[in-house]
Parts: structure tokens; sequence; C-alpha cells
């Protein structure tokens, strides 16, 4: 059977994989055809793949695969309404135990920051102020210096957090520190992506946009979220770049830095409730922030 990526021309391959930008430009293609296989299927609540799916009116057919339903129920809705039903739901402790994904651990450090007064504003002035915090800055090179492998460090921010946090790292002792973002080129991407099953001194720092989605990594094992969310969907999707099954590993271990701040303490709390829906395993600690000074 042949397998042909889209082009805008007409087309006659039994199978067409294409990205959504490329349907919309030729939406009429989708008419064609009487089955539609859509992954990621979260990303249905867009108004874009829901003109798409809208368009495929022949289709008998309708799968939809996708590790994070979105968390409302009209975006549900939205989801279901274009390719129906759910008809099996499989949380990661079930996958795990199966042998499909790695089992999960969760490393949920509670830090108790002094003069939590100082720490007003708006979200994105706390988030800040948090990401600048000297010690907590100090916990995240402490950990992931001694680390015995690979660690992915996920920011959300270029140069703020991305930038800085590779500077800060930079000296570590037998690391390699290295930061990617939506503006790196793709061959570097996919040569820093190889590297990581070649070798276990990378901290790679890269952004949430770039690596929540279609990296596959399976010697991947540690992963620390350097900057604090409250996104499901974000949240689960950047776990599962760790998930991948791989020999050198026996399991995934996160690190979730809960600030206990304004704002920040409350996304903490959402993330557990995330990952205890999931059944990880969760190793919940306290810490004072100036247990982190180096």
């Amino acid at each position: 059977m042949k397998i042909k990526k889209i082009e805008i021309v007409e087309n006659e391959s039994p199978i067409m994989i294409s990205t959504w930008q490329s349907l919309l430009s030729d939406i009429h293609q989708v008419e064609n055809f009487d089955c539609v296989i859509c992954d990621e299927v979260h990303g249905a609540r867009s108004l874009s793949v829901r003109t798409i799916l809208s368009r495929c009116t022949n289709a008998k057919f309708r799968y939809g695969f996708t590790g994070t339903m979105p968390p409302t129920k009209l975006e549900t809705w939205n989801v279901k309404a274009y390719l129906g039903p759910i008809l099996k739901t499989f949380g990661a402790a079930e996958l795990a135990e199966q042998g499909y994904i790695s089992h999960c651990k969760v490393n949920y450090i509670n830090i108790n920051y002094h003069n939590r007064d100082k720490y007003t504003g708006d979200y994105n002035s706390v988030k800040e102020m948090v990401f600048n915090n000297p010690n907590r800055l100090a916990f995240i090179r402490r950990t992931v210096a001694t680390l015995d492998g690979n660690v992915l460090v996920l920011v959300g921010k270029v140069e703020k957090e991305g930038e800085l946090l590779k500077q800060y790292l930079s000296d570590i002792k037998d690391k390699e520190v290295v930061f990617i973002w939506g503006d790196t080129k793709p061959e570097e991407r996919e040569f820093w992506r190889l590297e990581l099953g070649k070798r276990n001194n990378i901290i790679l720092i890269a952004t949430y946009q770039l690596f929540q989605l279609g990296i596959n990594a399976p010697t991947l094992k540690y992963l620390l979220f350097a900057t604090p969310y409250k996104s499901k969907i974000r949240t689960l999707q950047s776990i599962g770049r760790t998930l991948r099954l791989h020999e050198s590993k026996d399991n995934a271990v996160i690190f979730d830095i809960a600030d206990n701040v304004p704002f920040l303490e409350d996304h903490a709390a959402r993330r557990m409730r995330y990952y205890k829906s999931e059944k990880f395993e969760i190793d919940e600690m306290s810490m004072d922030e100036n247990l982190f000074i180096l």
C-alpha cells in the first residue's frame, strides 16, 4: 500500500497523511475519504480542526487518539461532536501495568518561601519573582547536576527563563547544557534528539511549546518543570515525553516544584490532582527555601 504525504494536488493514494495547516489550504481533498484518523485529538476543539472534520462528509469511520482529553465539558463536547463518543479510556498507570509505557514517579517539592508577602502583583509578576529566586535556582542546579542521566528542563519564556537558566547551569561539571526553542533550526533540534540516545550527560532546556508534543526520545528519563503551569494538557503531554519505553530506564522521574506563593500554589494543587487522577507514584515533601543555598 502506497503512503504519500499530502501535496496541494489531486492525490490518488489510498492513504493521505497531512498536517491540518496543509488540509486547510486544500480542504476539498478530505471529501474523498471514507475514514479519518485524528491524532492528538484534543486539538479538535480548535476552529481549524473542527472546520476540516466538518468537511469529512463521506467519512463513515472516524477515529481519534490522545493522551489528554480537554479538561472542560464544552471542549470535550466539541471533540465528540466531530469524532463520536469516547470508546475507551486508559489511565497512565494501567498502560504502564500492561507494558505500553514506563511507570512514572513524581517528586512533588513544596517550597516554603520566607517573606511570602513580598510576592505581590499579577500572575506574571509573581511567577517572574519566583523564577529568579536564587534559592529556587540553586535547587534546580543541585537537582540536575546530581542526576545520573539526561534531563529535560521545561520553561515558558525564552530570554527571561530559558537563556537565563542556560547561563546559570552552564558551568556544571561533566554536563553539557543546551537550550532549544521555536527559532532553533530543525537540524539542530534533530541533532540533540539523537544525542539523547547516545549520551547521558545532557541538560536539555526547552520551551513547553517545542517539547510538549511530537518529540520521540525514548531514553529520556528525567523531567523538571522549571516554570509552573496549571494546564492539564500541557502538564500531561510534557510528562508523556518521558514515558516512552526503553531498556536503559526502569521508570520516568518528574520533578515538580510547588511554589507556596499566590497564584502558583493553586496551580501546583491542580497539577497534584492531575497526577492523582493518572495514579502516578507521588513522593511529596516540604522544604524551606534556605535549604537550597549552594
